[in-house]
């Protein structure tokens, strides 16, 4: 592989986790709920995923494990924020101090244990364009995924009617609300969806960019992707 293709493909690959916790942080923003515990939830997500691809056996499983550990985070954040009116920046530095120390804690048995790696997936004709196809379009599931989430993403906030209530319930919730949309139901939703793919995100790290577990494994990644 030439020089610069080797460059394009490491750009790529190191950015997919990021991708998947700056969209889903988005995605929560948009609704109204600032989910400040990314730095921890990506430390924590990404020990989960690790952890469930080694008992497991597969690396699959590993990712949803992830995913459903982050959306139980930013859930958790939405009922305390709703039912105990706790300011939603304190609970997330909280959870991020909490889930950084017990991701240590955890992940002691898990430090330089070998697993199953993904497996290398080619999107028929698309992995056929040159140049860019070889190196975006055959590649693991986690690298594709987070390619096509841009698009997507964009054109769900933007281009449809779900995108356009999700939006106006963060930036207007007492509009959206007179003009019928379940605002509570709402930021409930989107934000257990956005922790999802924030921890798809922390998966990437332990099965892909940065392959195993170690103490602080995805440290200070959360703050740049909240940046």
């Amino acid at each position: 592989m030439e020089t610069y293709e080797a460059t394009i493909l490491t750009i790529v690959t190191m950015s997919s986790p990021l991708i998947f916790a700056v969209i889903g942080e988005t995605i929560s923003e948009r609704v109204g709920i600032v989910n400040l515990s990314m730095e921890g939830t990506l430390l924590i997500t990404a020990l989960a995923g690790f952890a469930a691809t080694i008992v497991t056996n597969s690396p699959y499983i590993g990712i949803i494990c992830a995913g459903l550990l982050g959306g139980g985070i930013a859930l958790f954040i939405v009922l305390i924020n709703f039912q105990l009116q706790i300011n939603q920046i304190a609970i997330g530095f909280i959870l991020t101090i909490l889930l950084w120390k017990l991701s240590s804690y955890l992940g002691q048995s898990y430090v330089r244990i070998p697993g199953p790696y993904l497996d290398i997936i080619t999107v028929p004709y698309l992995s056929d364009i040159p140049f860019i196809g070889p190196i975006i379009f055959n590649s693991n599931i986690l690298t594709i995924s987070s390619i096509f989430l841009i698009p997507l993403s964009w054109y769900f906030l933007f281009k449809t009617q779900l995108g356009i209530n999700l939006r106006s319930v963060g930036e207007n919730p007492e509009s959206a609300d007179a003009r019928g949309i379940n605002v509570m139901k709402t930021r409930l939703i989107y934000a257990v969806l956005g922790g999802i793919l924030i921890g798809i995100g922390g998966a990437a790290f332990s099965l892909h960019v940065k392959y195993g577990w170690s103490e602080g494994h995805t440290i200070n990644y959360g703050w740049i992707a909240l940046a």
